[in-house]
């Protein structure tokens, strides 16, 4: 691009104060990635969308930790590994414990289903929906993260 129309596409951001820079951008970029969804209708796309921003987070996260206390720290990253492994086996058919009179309650509210069994019986296939899935995989990870680090706030 030349300098010109650089210029021609940086002149509507010069009529807004400094001070109001930062939050007007921020608020579009976040209505953008809200909206991307909705307008844009291939699931990959989507996907790998999902996948880079949570890779961002990570990345993130390492660069507070290393930058603000000069610490080469992973602990983080396992926890968000356990959360991420956690709502996988909540949300997959990797876990199908034989089906037993144990999961008949929670049949009735719809959080679990009865399928065939590879072995011949009836199996369970946990069908939380994401917004269950999210907070309990969350609380796990918060669980294994305070349990492993309780022993360093002596």
């Amino acid at each position: 691009m030349s300098n010109a129309v650089t210029a021609a596409l940086a002149r509507p951001f010069t009529l807004v104060p400094p001070r109001w820079r930062q939050p007007i951008g921020i608020t579009i970029l976040v209505v953008c990635a809200l909206l991307f969804p909705i307008v844009h209708d291939n699931d990959a796309d989507i996907d790998s969308m999902a996948n880079a921003a949570a890779y961002a987070t990570l990345a993130l996260g390492l660069n507070i930790v290393v930058g603000f206390a000069g610490l080469l720290d992973l602990g983080y990253a396992a926890f968000f590994a356990i959360g991420a492994y956690t709502y996988g086996i909540l949300s997959s058919y990797q876990l199908q414990p034989p089906w037993s009179e144990f999961w008949e309650p929670f049949r009735v509210l719809h959080l679990v289903s009865k399928v065939p069994g590879d072995t011949g019986g009836d199996a369970v296939h946990f069908t939380l929906s994401f917004w269950l899935a999210l907070p309990l995989s969350a609380a796990f990870a918060a669980f294994w993260g305070v349990l492993f680090g309780a022993p360093t706030l002596r």
